[in-house]
């Protein structure tokens, strides 16, 4: 439901105001094992992948 209110306001409104991006797949996020910025600072020294995630814009 939550994808479709969010399509459907990009769509009228060219701009989502229902979630934040990442909101819609914090559970693809949290099932690659990505941890927040406050869990790696506990982890100081250790070696991290860090991903970026974009939406593109057309004009």
């Amino acid at each position: 439901m939550l994808k479709q209110k969010v399509k459907a306001q990009k769509e009228v409104l060219g701009a989502n105001l229902e979630a934040h991006l990442l909101e819609m797949v914090l559970s693809q996020i949290t099932a690659g094992g990505a941890i927040s910025t406050a869990e790696a600072v506990e982890n100081l020294g250790q070696c991290v992948m860090v991903a970026r995630m974009g939406e593109a814009s057309h004009h």
